[in-house]
């Protein structure tokens, strides 16, 4: 069986120049509020329930109480394509499975699985995927 060689730039499936542009997007992104208010009824609960849980122990989202250092910053994660490390695609199902079923999805990773109801988990990732 023959191995096979990745380009280390490309090992994630990005290309190397965009992984860097969106670094540097999201560093500039990130010193500035958002200003987005929540979409609808379902993303206010679920800004509410994201600041007053574990996730806002380690996560960031500027403009919100949510200011955890151990995390990704999520102030504009619906933005990436990916998450969990670029691992999974970066849409509604994948980001429920990953918030409740991380060590399922990635073995070994920092976040913990969260105990969420799935009323509760709908609304963080409802949230979630509006922060752009």
């Amino acid at each position: 069986m023959r191995g096979v060689l990745r380009d280390p730039a490309r090992q994630h499936g990005l290309p190397h120049r965009r992984r860097a542009a969106r670094a540097v997007r999201g560093v500039a992104g990130a010193a500035e509020p958002t200003g987005q208010e929540p979409a609808s009824e379902l993303a206010a609960r679920g800004r509410s329930v994201l600041e007053t849980t574990a996730c806002a122990s380690c996560h960031t989202v500027v403009g919100t109480s949510a200011s955890g250092d151990v995390g990704p910053d999520l102030t504009h994660v619906a933005s990436r394509d990916r998450i969990a490390a670029e691992t999974i695609p970066n849409d509604i199902g994948h980001m429920a499975d990953w918030i409740s079923n991380s060590q399922t999805v990635k073995p070994g990773n920092l976040m913990p699985p969260q105990p969420l109801s799935p009323q509760d988990l709908r609304a963080v990732v409802t949230y979630l995927q509006g922060l752009e």
